[in-house]
């Protein structure tokens, strides 16, 4: 008995204390590769070319987003989900068809300073790429 309860304490302190918990694959520095925009028109199509080659780094304790806003201390990724292909695509117009039968798919908040966190990005992760819902209806695919 008192050994299953040692187990079940280390167990969860390895959870709860974040000492065994790997980091998931998608936070990690992103490379936006192409843009997705049917409905663009060519001015704001080339206008947002410009933005092919930008790094996002997504870390456990940070998020730095050179096209928007970034988030230094008090990252809040606690959104994002593992979902079907389906349900993310319903939440971001213009994505490509998913490869996945499970993607990761959610939003990114950053802290405030009395409330609750600021939605700051929305993602969808399909395996070793990524996409980004940006202005306009846009959506940066991510490698």
């Amino acid at each position: 008995m008192i050994a299953r309860l040692t187990l079940l304490f280390a167990a969860s302190c390895l959870v709860s204390c974040g000492i065994a918990t790997a980091k998931p694959a998608w936070q990690r520095v992103w490379t936006v590769k192409r843009v997705i925009c049917p409905h663009c028109n060519s001015a704001t199509r080339a206008t947002l070319q410009h933005d092919r080659g930008t790094k996002i780094s997504i870390a456990p304790n940070r998020f730095i987003n050179p096209l928007y806003e970034s988030c230094r201390t008090g990252v809040d990724y606690s959104k994002m989900q593992n979902t079907t292909a389906a349900i993310a695509q319903a939440t971001m117009p213009n994505l490509p068809p998913l490869h996945a039968g499970l993607v990761t798919s959610g939003t990114i908040g950053c802290a405030l300073p009395n409330g609750p966190p600021n939605i700051i990005a929305r993602f969808v992760f399909d395996g070793t790429t990524g996409y980004y819902l940006y202005e306009g209806g846009a959506v940066l695919q991510l490698h």
